[in-house]
């Protein structure tokens, strides 16, 4: 049985990541669910984050937002930033855990310190809702330079936007346009079509023409 206890929990989980992904083999998230939880038994942190993610997705074991939360929320103490997250996005829409923005906030706050950028982009959205926390937009374009700085193209397209609206931030085109230069280096699908159709109208002797249709 290599669920065994002779099995370390380092080696649990790679054996669950391994299973899962189906490295060599077709993808178990039976198997997987057990080596996960083996490992979650002994501590293993990021052993408890996949085997709660396992639980939102119900492959491998019935979907149960309230088993996912559990397992989030051990993994979360022990710093697992990508627990924090998910167990925010469990408490935003009150699945297997009460409805708690503030809680949330605080969850996905945590996991930005840490350099996460999905949770800087976040929790740049709750700032800029007032949800959870107080409405602030200055405050959500720092988070949202995080997050793009982290390769979220979505945040920077989004700082993009507020530089050139002036919100949050003081209203710089130049700003604007680098922001929005980036998302399109990382993919951003309205930011790639922005840069193209600048291309497009630039003076003849600056234009890319051909660069432009390609990203059209």
């Amino acid at each position: 049985d290599v669920c065994s206890s002779d099995l370390n929990a380092d080696a649990q989980y790679a054996l669950g990541v391994l299973v899962d992904e189906g490295r060599g083999q077709a993808p178990d998230a039976i198997r997987a669910a057990e080596f996960f939880r083996a490992a979650s038994s002994q501590g293993h942190s990021m052993a408890a984050y996949a085997l709660g993610s396992l639980y939102v997705q119900g492959r491998g074991v019935a979907r149960d937002y309230a088993i996912a939360a559990s397992h989030f929320e051990r993994a979360a103490a022990a710093g697992v930033s990508e627990a924090q997250v998910a167990l925010a996005r469990l408490h935003l829409r009150g699945l297997g855990v009460p409805q708690d923005a503030a809680r949330a906030a605080s969850l996905l706050y945590q996991a930005s310190s840490r350099g996460d950028g999905e949770a800087s982009e976040e929790l740049a959205e709750l700032y800029l809702s007032g949800r959870g926390v107080a409405r602030d937009s200055a405050r959500a374009a720092e988070l949202l330079a995080r997050a793009a700085t982290a390769g979220r193209g979505a945040a920077a397209w989004r700082l993009g936007e507020m530089y050139a609206k002036g919100d949050g931030v003081r209203r710089d085109e130049k700003e604007a346009a680098k922001w929005v230069a980036r998302a399109a280096e990382l993919g951003h699908a309205e930011a790639l079509t922005r840069v193209a159709q600048a291309e497009l109208a630039a003076p003849a002797g600056s234009r890319n023409s051909a660069q432009a249709v390609k990203i059209l």
